[in-house]
């Protein structure tokens, strides 16, 4: 075997790994173009969002025979289940109607992520001014950055009246499973 033959040979998982390579990243830049562009969702839409899900959420309750009051305060566990938070009485049919319905759990979600994006948007200039403030002390800028992450981990609740919705945060993880 000559020189010419060894090296095309030796070549060839590399030249093969490459074009994989290039096709992937082809494909990769071809579904991110379909993406829709993340921005800050606004506080009107975030608003309006909310109540289309508690007009549809109510409607979807009066469908069932579950009647509010009492008010029902809805969150979701850490696989993105929705959970009643409080002693509802219906509280495994109202479950049941999230799992039933992935659109209405949908909705749900995306006003938990536009709140969580919000909150931690509407907090973030007292941040940077804390973090700012605290140039020169590793200690204090460790306890006001670890103070963020768990600020910003707070579990979203939603109550839902027979009026509307308030939507609030609470203090610490939800561990339900």
């Amino acid at each position: 075997m000559n020189i010419a033959a060894i090296s095309a040979t030796a070549s060839y998982p590399i030249q093969a790994a490459a074009q994989k390579r290039t096709a992937v990243q082809g494909a990769a830049t071809q579904a991110s173009s379909v993406l829709p562009p993340l921005q800050l969702p606004s506080k009107a839409a975030l608003t309006q969002e909310s109540a289309n899900f508690a007009d549809n959420f109510n409607a979807q309750l009066q469908q069932a025979g579950i009647q509010v009051p009492p008010e029902v305060v809805l969150t979701s566990d850490v696989q993105g289940h929705i959970r009643v938070a409080n002693n509802h009485p219906d509280s495994a049919k109202i479950e049941q109607i999230f799992n039933d319905n992935p659109s209405l759990q949908q909705s749900f979600a995306k006003i938990s992520s536009w709140s969580s994006i919000q909150r931690a948007a509407d907090h973030y200039p007292q941040f940077a001014n804390d973090y700012a403030s605290q140039q020169g002390n590793p200690a204090a800028i460790n306890a006001l950055v670890t103070s963020e992450v768990v600020r910003n981990q707070a579990p979203f609740f939603m109550a839902i009246t027979g009026q509307g919705s308030e939507t609030f945060f609470g203090t610490s993880p939800v561990t339900q499973a």
